[in-house]
């Protein structure tokens, strides 16, 4: 479950907090209000650059530094996980246990959630026009 996401110099957030209620939430705003931004915060917090549409320089908000992105996302799955992702490092702190690095804090979170990044980045999201996610790629894939 989600608790929080927090955006800075993402896309158009230069600074955003959301708190997720507990149970389904729905994301509701007008267009190019920000809806896929937080979905792709989430995928970027999760598996880093491999939950990104596009490169992190176009995914930084405009005039800023690319070292100045960061999404820290707060989740429960059993206990209460942070994850710290920016340019410059991953963290993910559990408990009194602490994973640290781009590619360990990834390998971690597809143990965790027993799939590879970009498995997980299919079933978590299906982008307008691929319906079909992750079951595309057939049984094997999924």
């Amino acid at each position: 479950m989600l608790l929080n996401l927090k955006l800075q110099n993402f896309r158009q957030f230069t600074d955003k907090v959301i708190d997720f209620a507990s149970g389904l939430t729905a994301v509701r705003a007008a267009p190019e209000k920000g809806k896929s931004t937080i979905i792709e915060g989430i995928l970027y917090a999760l598996v880093g650059t491999k939950g990104l549409a596009d490169s992190l320089a176009d995914v930084v908000t405009w005039g800023e530094a690319d070292s100045s992105l960061k999404a820290t996302l707060q989740f429960r799955l059993g206990q209460t996980y942070t994850l710290t992702r920016s340019k410059s490092g991953a963290e993910l702190m559990f408990g009194d246990e602490r994973v640290t690095g781009q590619t360990e804090v990834t390998k971690f979170v597809e143990n965790l959630f027993g799939a590879k990044a970009e498995a997980l980045v299919q079933l978590m999201v299906a982008k307008q026009g691929e319906v079909r996610g992750a079951l595309s790629g057939g049984p094997s894939k999924a």
